[in-house]
């Protein structure tokens, strides 16, 4: 027994050691090849080692001089930014700028100037990113530009053609469309989403705010500004979780507004036919509620306004005309019948019978004699009603876009539940 779980144990633990070896591995490239930058440091002659240092002398000795010399012209690019601009931006990313506003006073004119040096923040900031951004790039292009030239003497090496720049840009056209379609988007997401967006988390660690004038100067200061946020005590902390809380409730709402009503139309559409029947037994229990309720208001009413119950007391009575009118219920023949066969006649007078047991007899009556009748008509009127609706159901679907009135019903709800989440925002 223990031998067994000492064996069960084992397995396990292996099994789970190959997942966590798993997760750590590296997945293989989808689109393997030997030319890469380790290959090129392993196996490279002196000509591709030195493109490691000095970008498309490989190429050029190669025979591939155009590509050669775009590729040194952009390493000699890189380099003179980073020596007259891109170092200075660096240099100043931890203090984030030098700007400084010296107040100097002029004894010629007799006033105070004010002298304006450094880089403001803003700026220093902004360039240190754009910075870092471009170091990156030039990164992945020195990478290619190694295998380039690793590829070019393995291609020399075997005999085989080395494009030309012209067959290069033929390949854009053909094999490496896909460079060619991707590049201006990807430029244009790195430069108008990439770079803002490392700008602003880089801007919540620092001090920046209308606050003590630190829009023009300011300073980092670690994670000061998210324990402002969080906090429940300041006002900044309350704001943020109030429009937190609103902004769940909203996506909630939203969600389960669009889904409800998605079921609901969906149910429309897909089902064959539409069943009434719960119509029908919601209708019949309003009628029977209210048929017994009609009994008890009338001899309720009997009891304080005569001393005989017959036909006439029943006919003038206020409340038995108003159910009549309002509701084309009989409720007299009934209290009548069960008068005559309880005392032996329709004229009775209040104080020889039981108010209590007339109200239990003439609900009984009424559940034997009327309301089967009104659950006939019902019944029928339901089923034309059925198949009259089923016949316009099937008419919108051949001649409607239903998926489309889904979507604007959808898109009305989802507004009108913005709008009144809004209006109780404001409204606190």
């Amino acid at each position: 027994m223990v031998s067994q779980c000492t064996d069960a144990m084992e397995l396990f633990l292996r099994q789970r050691g190959g997942i966590v070896k798993n997760i750590f591995k590296r997945k293989p490239s989808d689109f393997p090849t030997e030319y890469t930058v380790t290959n090129a440091f392993k196996k490279g002659d002196m000509f591709t080692k030195l493109s490691f240092i000095f970008l498309g002398i490989g190429n050029i000795l190669r025979k591939q001089v155009t590509k050669g010399i775009l590729f040194m012209a952009t390493e000699i690019a890189y380099i003179y930014y980073m020596i007259s601009f891109g170092l200075f931006s660096l240099s100043e990313l931890p203090t984030i700028g030098s700007y400084e506003n010296k107040e100097v006073w002029n004894e010629n004119d007799g006033i105070f100037e004010y002298i304006i040096s450094g880089t403001r923040s803003v700026e220093a900031l902004l360039y240190a990113v754009l910075t870092i951004i471009i170091t990156l790039l030039f990164v992945a292009f020195w990478r290619e530009a190694v295998k380039s030239a690793y590829k070019a003497q393995c291609l020399t090496k075997e005999g085989k053609h080395v494009n030309s720049f012209k067959d290069d840009v033929k390949d854009l056209f053909n094999v490496n469309l896909h460079k060619l379609l991707l590049t201006l988007p990807l430029a244009g997401i790195l430069t108008f989403t990439i770079l803002p967006l490392v700008f602003m988390i880089l801007q919540a660690f620092t001090n920046y705010s209308y606050i003590d004038e630190k829009l023009i100067r300011f300073d980092w200061t670690g994670l000061d500004a998210f324990k402002k946020v969080l906090s429940l005590e300041g006002t900044i902390g309350k704001q943020f979780w109030s429009v937190l809380g609103w902004t769940i409730v909203w996506i909630i709402t939203d969600d389960v507004i669009n889904e409800v009503t998605d079921v609901m139309v969906d149910s429309i559409i897909e089902d064959k036919e539409v069943d009434l029947t719960n119509v029908k037994d919601s209708c019949m229990d309003v009628v029977t509620e209210v048929s017994e309720q009609a009994v008890d208001d009338i001899l309720d009413e009997l009891k304080g306004s005569t001393s005989v119950i017959d036909a006439e007391a029943l006919k003038n009575n206020s409340v038995i005309q108003q159910y009549q009118n309002d509701f084309n219920i009989d409720v007299t023949t009934p209290i009548l019948e069960q008068m005559e066969n309880v005392y032996g006649s329709k004229s009775v007078e209040l104080k020889d019978i039981d108010i209590e047991e007339v109200k239990s007899e003439a609900k009984e009556a009424l559940k034997e004699e009327v309301i089967p009748n009104i659950e006939k008509d019902v019944d029928k009127l339901i089923n034309e009603t059925s198949v009259e609706v089923n016949k316009q159901i099937v008419t919108i679907k051949k001649e409607t876009n239903i998926k489309g009135i889904t979507k604007v019903i959808d898109w009305a709800l989802s507004a009108v539940t913005k709008a009144i989440i809004v209006g109780i925002f404001v409204c606190r």
